[in-house]
């Protein structure tokens, strides 16, 4: 298994696996656990491999936090249009799709 993580890595797709993992680490155990050595073994790749992508666990939040606010735009877009045009009916479809998007990503 460590061949397939250490391939999916030369691939260029260890960025989006050290995010994914972060995620998932957090939801499970909270911010304050995250740790980019830890990290790479759940990845299957040296300690240093993560580095390469991220210069401190600072800059994984940032891009954890750039990735989530755009799946939020886009779901609060998306909602704002699907509903009537009245501002009415706009405001309680943002207001679901945030509280809808709270629940399901609450990391």
């Amino acid at each position: 298994m460590r061949s397939h993580r250490q391939k999916d890595y030369h691939h260029g797709s260890l960025r989006r696996a050290l995010i994914e993992a972060a995620v998932k680490a957090i939801a499970k155990r909270g911010i304050d656990a995250l740790n980019l050595r830890e990290l790479a073994g759940r990845a299957g790749v040296s300690p240093g491999a993560p580095y390469h992508h991220f210069a401190n666990r600072g800059e994984l939040l940032r891009a954890i936090a750039e990735e989530g606010f755009a799946k939020f735009e886009s779901r609060l877009i998306a909602e704002r249009d699907a509903a009537p045009a009245d501002a009415e009916s706009r405001l309680e479809a943002l207001g679901r799709a945030y509280l809808s998007f709270a629940i399901s990503h609450p990391g």
